[in-house]
């Protein structure tokens, strides 16, 4: 939890600068699967590619990079660097549809490398639904009275913030993971006797639910972030 919510603050206030650090980022998303094993083994199988998003993500950074000959550092760069070079909507089976668009000496001269290429923007837009999401689970659990199962609240936050993105077989697997939700009552025994031994004091169930609603805002911030950069910049029809 210490460690989400840092990485969480950290690239929260880089939106109000140049820009999402890529490692900081991605970090995120493998702090993400952490964070739900306090909720119970469901949230983290169904959530699980949450890591191969990060990794993905990296491994496009490390080829562009390359590509372009200098290093790229942040999200903004790199969707931008996708966009130019009409990369942005490549999904893995579509590089000669792609190559027909858009006159990119990127695309013509690198085919080995990018044919099977999944554009960074396909998971940073996928990113914005699950920080959607991920604000509405903090909102709902800390919310007063605390008298609603977490999986309660897990399943509120879904139908609000992620359900209508998913198709019917991602909802059942997700729905059957909100089953498998710990009981509050563990949920909060497990990040306080953690926290309490990370952070070198006693840490309260009070705590959990402050931190929470600090993540809550950052998530929402992050969201509402990457929504704007690709309404303005025209990424919103990535599929």
């Amino acid at each position: 939890m210490h460690n989400f919510k840092k990485i969480l603050d950290l690239v929260g206030g880089m939106v109000d600068q140049n820009g999402m650090e890529i490692s900081e980022y991605t970090q995120i998303y493998r702090e993400i699967v952490k964070l739900f094993k306090y909720f119970g083994k469901g949230l983290v199988i169904a959530f699980k590619e949450c890591n191969d998003k990060a990794d993905s993500v990296d491994t496009n950074v490390a080829l562009l990079s390359e590509i372009k000959g200098q290093q790229i550092n942040t999200i903004e760069e790199m969707l931008q660097f996708e966009h130019e070079n009409g990369l942005l909507f490549l999904n893995g089976g579509n590089y000669n549809a792609q190559l027909k668009k858009f006159d990119s000496e990127v695309l013509k001269n690198n085919k080995d490398k990018l044919y099977y290429y999944v554009s960074t923007g396909w998971v940073i837009i996928r990113g914005a639904w699950l920080f959607d999401f991920l604000s509405q689970v903090f909102k709902h659990s800390r919310e007063e009275p605390r008298d609603k199962t977490l999986s309660t609240c897990a399943k509120e936050a879904y139908d609000v913030g992620l359900k209508i993105r998913h198709p019917w077989v991602v909802q059942r697997l997700v729905q059957v993971g909100f089953n498998a939700v710990n009981y509050r009552e563990v949920f909060e025994k497990m990040i306080c006797e953690e926290q309490s031994e990370v952070q070198g004091r006693k840490y309260s169930i009070e705590d959990i639910y402050i931190d929470f609603e600090e993540c809550e805002k950052s998530c929402d911030k992050i969201a509402k972030h990457i929504w704007k950069d690709f309404k303005d910049k025209g990424f919103e029809e990535i599929p």
